[in-house]
């Protein structure tokens, strides 16, 4: 297997590609060589978090999303949640960075979350709105002991949204898909 790279044809279908891979497949030498790209610090380092936020080795998953967190940039950890890799949403690499971005301390992690802003930063709003699932944002919802005013309605807001989707949104589409329907 080759690491995808801009020397060949179209980069983001070889990563694509590579990124099904790593979902359906658990393969040690794919993993090392995943592992190995993601401990340099050269311009495959990108590709190879985008892969690991496919994979579901625990080593590569949690060794990206520490990589992921030492940059300190709230924008890599957003564009990593939200990255087109990530649509497959994988649970185990979500968790691993919120894991992660609790290992932070309690002033990085205010600051992160613009707990204490009356206008919270775009980038703080952008990173919870990153949030796919209940059990995650009970994740997150843990990882500040107080949220403020702005951002617990934004937090609330989230709520709202996930239990609609399962509430609605799941229900509509199973009706919309049963042998019920009609086109």
């Amino acid at each position: 297997m080759l690491f995808p790279n801009s020397m060949r044809d179209d980069v983001h279908k070889q990563v694509t590609a590579v990124c099904h891979f790593f979902f359906t497949h658990n393969t040690t030498k794919e993993e090392s060589v995943l592992e190995a790209q993601l401990k340099t610090r050269g311009n495959q380092w990108s590709t190879a978090v985008q892969l690991a936020a496919c994979s579901h080795g625990d080593r590569v998953v949690k060794l990206a999303a520490k990589q992921i967190v030492a940059t300190k940039n709230a924008a890599i950890f957003a564009s990593t949640l939200q990255s087109d890799f990530s649509l497959h949403y994988n649970a185990k690499f979500r968790r691993a960075l919120w894991t992660q971005i609790g290992k932070m301390t309690a002033e990085e992690r205010n600051l992160l979350f613009s707990v204490d802003e009356p206008v919270p930063r775009p980038a703080s709003k952008i990173l919870l709105h990153s949030i796919r699932s209940l059990e995650e944002l009970s994740q997150v919802r843990s990882l500040v002991s107080t949220w403020g005013a702005m951002m617990s309605k934004h937090l609330e807001y989230i709520e709202r949204h996930l239990q609609w989707k399962i509430n609605v949104s799941r229900t509509s589409l199973r009706d919309f898909f049963s042998n019920r329907a009609t086109i």
